[in-house]
């Protein structure tokens, strides 16, 4: 067969293979336009699922009657005109191909007005041959299309087509992305007479979008929906996320993405939730949000695929980054504030529930004894701020030195921190919370509370063995090590035996790593790329993988503790400090301060009994619990018992 041109009919029956698939495909197109126009109220009608019949109305600009037929020709759209238009397109629209391939497989008739003509005019046309007549119409301002008998004219497609039922998820599904994606648009959709969705534009307020939101994307977004925002010169981030649900719940993924307006589906992005997702709750889950990205037009490449709605980034692998860590950030921190809201509702973690006011000292020793612990720590932190103390208010014990009286009588100063301040002993204090404390918390009095507080039975006849003796307050244990006591907090003392880990780690350089699934790029400034380019055995040793480039650190591997982090914010902190201590690095000597900021990163837990017994099983001396500061003193259980006895006899 020798080459031909194919005919204007054939050729627009071919192109209208591209972009018309199936109705969904005529109601995204019209609807796209819809929107272009500037319209406020959208309006669209189905018969037998859009297979007899789709209208689609607006109020927007209208088209001028004279340019009627133009909009059905192929290749024409008032959307852009040069090539520079096309590397910045700002509208839904820009091919100028939709109402010609549409029309090509149909039955169409378009009729429309702008607010400078007196009536409205339409023309008709059927299938490729169009010819066609402009006719004077009843119509207010807008437009409106009407698609009748779809592939009326090429039956092999028609058969290709699914039941009603199918076909309508399909355009509903295309209708919700278009509402959610213009907040600021009515929309209105009709199958056989019967309202299906119908919401009014929002605009500004947040719950009332939220609530407009829940009703096309779901109502489980107005219930547990996570408000997410981000700002990067790259992308900017706004929307609503959906906690990881839990294990044993079933929930489908819902992904809806809009960038600068125009419904996407995008494996870049796609990847990042998936990852974020994963990150956060330890395990693939289904992601389930609604988000708005912006970006600048001229970093986004639309013109992909006919339909669209693929995309291409000029910096994919940053701005895969900058979702990922926004995404992950926001999921973190509502998931934290959940687990914060917990403890507080069970009293975990708020020490005062255990000062019980229904009942007395006598009744409550445990309780007392806390508290009494607390008005201690008060008064020595007067004290401190009377004499020109250097105190950290961020000790949460609140007792910058602990004053012992040993085996004979004589005071001594157990001084855990370098910042930590001389104190004088309160003997009056002591004695108090002797009597509230005594001989009962051996009986186990707290076993009325919590089982988690209970007193467990052990052998006290190692000397060298640190024992678990009781939680006497949540985050706090009560430790037996060669034969000396000591109250210490649970998550400052897992933090130090995790950090005095990693150096151990380092020095043998067995560090372990965890490989990311995808790059984690880093800006950085070029002193910082230069100064580590000078020594990469040292993060190396330090368990990174990485790439430098000209203005960022990508990063392939990370220590295995790192892993679900906040990698942004404490790559920030950590990179000086480890190019800083770059030569010990390299030796295997890790700075104290690097593996502490590691250590410190992991999210805070609450320490139950299990838990618990591990990380002091950890304890391997005594200098360890010391070591703590603030976090942890030693109680003169032996001059307390003498005391007691002495009150006893007398």
């Amino acid at each position: 067969m020798p080459i031909r041109r194919l005919s204007v009919q054939l050729a627009n029956q071919i192109a209208a293979g591209e972009v018309v698939e199936r109705p969904s495909s005529v109601v995204k197109e019209l609807l796209e336009n819809a929107v272009d126009a500037k319209a406020t109220k959208i309006v669209c009608d189905l018969k037998n699922s859009g297979k007899t019949l789709i209208r689609v109305r607006d109020n927007g600009q209208g088209i001028p009657h004279e340019e009627l037929p133009l909009a059905l020709a192929p290749h024409a759209t008032s959307k852009i005109a040069t090539l520079e238009d096309l590397e910045a397109i700002l509208t839904l629209g820009f091919r100028g191909e939709a109402l010609a391939s549409i029309a090509a497989v149909s039955k169409l008739t378009l009729t429309s007005r702008t607010k400078d003509e007196d009536h409205a005019f339409s023309v008709e046309v059927e299938g490729p041959q169009q010819d066609p007549e402009i006719n004077p119409a009843a119509h207010p301002v807008g437009t409106s299309v009407e698609v009748c008998e779809l592939f009326f004219n090429t039956p092999a497609r028609r058969r290709f087509l699914r039941s009603d039922r199918t076909e309508f998820m399909h355009i509903r599904e295309i209708f919700v992305r278009t509402a959610l994606a213009n907040p600021d648009i009515d929309f209105e959709l009709n199958l056989d007479g019967k309202n299906v969705v119908n919401v009014k534009a929002v605009m500004g307020d947040e719950k009332k979008r939220l609530v407009r939101l829940s009703k096309l994307a779901g109502s489980d977004f107005n219930r547990n929906g996570i408000f997410v925002r981000g700002e990067d010169p790259c992308l900017n981030v706004s929307g609503v996320l959906l906690p990881p649900p839990d294990v044993e719940e079933s929930a489908v993924e819902n992904i809806f993405l809009f960038l600068n307006g125009r419904p996407i589906a995008d494996k870049v992005l796609t990847h990042a939730l998936k990852q974020a997702y994963s990150e956060v709750a330890g395990r693939s889950c289904p992601v389930r949000c609604v988000l708005y990205l912006n970006c600048d037009p001229h970093e986004v490449d639309i013109n992909v695929h006919p339909r669209k709605d693929e995309v291409r980034f000029h910096e994919a692998r940053l701005v895969h980054d900058v979702l990922l860590e926004t995404v992950a950030n926001s999921l973190r921190k509502e998931l934290r504030s959940v687990d914060d809201g917990l403890k507080k509702e069970s009293g975990v973690d708020d020490v005062s529930s255990f000062e019980d006011k229904d009942q007395g000292a006598d009744e409550n020793p445990l309780g007392q004894f806390v508290k009494d612990i607390k008005s201690a720590a008060s008064s020595r932190l007067k004290f401190s701020s009377y004499s020109g103390g250097n105190f950290d208010k961020n000790k949460s014990f609140g007792a910058d030195n602990y004053v012992a009286l040993d085996s004979i009588g004589n005071r001594r100063s157990i001084n855990y921190s370098p910042h930590a301040i001389q104190m004088p002993s309160s003997k009056d204090s002591v004695k108090e919370n002797l009597r509230r404390y005594d001989y009962r918390i051996a009986a186990g009095n707290a076993q009325s509370r919590a089982g988690i507080y209970d007193i467990e039975r052990v052998d006290l006849t190692s000397p060298k063995a640190a024992k678990l003796l009781s939680l006497p307050a949540p985050d706090v244990l009560l430790v037996m090590q060669e034969n000396r006591y000591f109250l210490v907090k649970a998550s400052v003392l897992n933090r130090e035996l995790v950090s005095r880990d990693y150096m151990a780690k380092v020095k043998l350089g067995t560090v372990e790593v965890y490989a990311l699934s995808m790059p984690f790029v880093l800006k950085a400034q070029k002193t910082l790329i230069n100064a580590i380019k000078a020594c990469p055995e040292a993060l190396v040793r330090a368990g990174f993988t990485l790439n430098l480039k000209k203005e960022s650190i990508e990063f392939l591997k990370i220590p295995s503790l790192l892993q679900g982090v906040d990698l942004a914010g404490i790559l920030f902190k950590a990179l000086p400090l480890a190019a800083a201590g770059a030569k010990n690095l390299s030796m295997g000597i890790c700075p104290k301060q690097l593996a502490d900021m590691f250590a410190a990163a992991k999210k805070s837990v609450v320490y139950y009994k299990d838990e618990a017994q591990v990380i002091v099983d950890k304890i391997s001396d005594p200098e360890i619990l010391e070591s703590l500061g603030a976090d942890a003193f030693e109680l003169d259980i032996a001059r307390w018992a003498r005391e007691l006895g002495g009150a006893n006899n007398a």
